[in-house]
């Protein structure tokens, strides 16, 4: 297969290289545009690959590709009786073809593919295409010296986490994840500036080592995560996932000493007597009354505690915190926490027609 690779004229072999490239399967308008050619003039030179059973069209109606809806070098997404989407005929002839490219030629392709398909969806605001560019960038890293350009693939490569998390695949996702944490450590001590997408990228591998059963790993991730982080609203994040995970290994005691910690650090201060908890929760409910009397609903929607993500993160670790108190049988600060964690849930039981039927 190499020898009838290297006996094809130039042209033709730039044409195969690429498309092996881009991936099994390939969009021919994608190809064209690496090529600088009409997708029509393309199209004729794979007619040879197809002839030769290298490669096989892909009906429209079974496309799954990424570029499927959208526009290409002036194309249409499905001119009526065209193909945009080929498949290499069988995974050894591909790989044998791919790996007949030198690992330098590979690395450049990779880049140029992962550019251009980022230009693309940038101009068309297409979604989802994050886990397609960080696959070809992730394979040209070590090519990328720009600075910003490194930390655009960090951040791609977490929103590509994202996506392949939301398909519960999460080897992708900590795959993902690990090589935009790589990138930031290979730029020097990550944790020496005060950059969100640094910690972004550990809080998302905790939590996906969570969902994915590698608690003690996350444990661990966690407390170097809380260790180095700054920003209040990270330290809230931590926090929640800590105390989550405390209540996942069912050491309800320590969810309820860190928990009241966390709490009192955020400028909560749980009382620790019933009398005090009986009073404070009694003012809370109090609190609530006032703050819904003689509103209409739009009203409790518009006030300020809703869509306030420090709000959201204080509640959860409250909610928490009550389940703690709830399974450790210690009653009167469970009623505390739910009373404190309801003062900042009526607006939206309010707004949803639900506050009624509480009591």
């Amino acid at each position: 297969m190499t020898k009838r690779v290297n006996s094809l004229s130039k042209d033709l072999k730039e044409v195969l290289e690429n498309a092996v490239c881009i991936g099994q399967t390939f969009d021919v308008r994608l190809l064209s545009l690496l090529l600088h050619q009409r997708t029509a003039q393309v199209t004729n030179q794979l007619w040879d690959f197809l002839k030769a059973g290298f490669i096989k069209p892909i009906p429209f109606t079974e496309s799954k590709g990424i570029w499927r809806d959208t526009s290409l070098d002036g194309l249409a997404n499905h001119p009526v009786g065209a193909v945009i989407e080929y498949n290499f005929a069988f995974e050894s002839v591909y790989e044998e073809i791919y790996n007949s490219i030198s690992s330098s030629s590979r690395e450049r392709m990779h880049l140029k593919i992962a550019r251009l398909i980022y230009a693309v969806a940038s101009s068309k605001s297409l979604q989802g295409t994050e886990i397609e560019i960080c696959k070809h960038y992730n394979l040209a890293i070590s090519i990328v010296s720009d600075h910003q350009e490194r930390k655009l693939i960090s951040s791609l490569n977490l929103q590509a986490a994202e996506l392949a998390m939301s398909d519960f695949n999460f080897d992708q996702s900590k795959t993902f994840l690990a090589n935009g944490i790589k990138i930031f450590k290979d730029m020097g001590d990550p944790w020496s500036h005060s950059d969100h997408l640094f910690f972004n990228l550990n809080l998302q591998m905790a939590k996906c080592l969570v969902v994915d059963g590698g608690l003690d790993e996350a444990k661990a991730l966690l407390n170097v995560i809380e260790a180095h982080s700054q920003a209040k609203c990270n330290i809230y994040k931590v926090y929640y996932l800590q105390r989550h995970l405390d209540a996942m290994f069912g050491d309800f005691p320590v969810v309820l000493r860190e928990g009241r910690s966390n709490l009192n650090d955020l400028g909560i201060t749980i009382p620790s007597n019933i009398g005090e908890c009986k009073a404070l929760a009694e003012d809370l409910l109090e609190d609530i009354e006032m703050r819904i009397k003689n509103k209409t609903p739009q009203e409790i929607i518009n006030l300020s505690k809703i869509a306030d993500e420090e709000s959201d993160m204080i509640q959860v670790i409250m909610l928490i915190v009550a389940f703690a108190a709830y399974r450790s049988s210690t009653r009167a600060m469970f009623a505390l926490l739910i009373a404190m964690v309801t003062s900042y849930f009526v607006t939206l039981l309010v707004a949803d027609g639900r506050f009624a039927g509480m009591s």
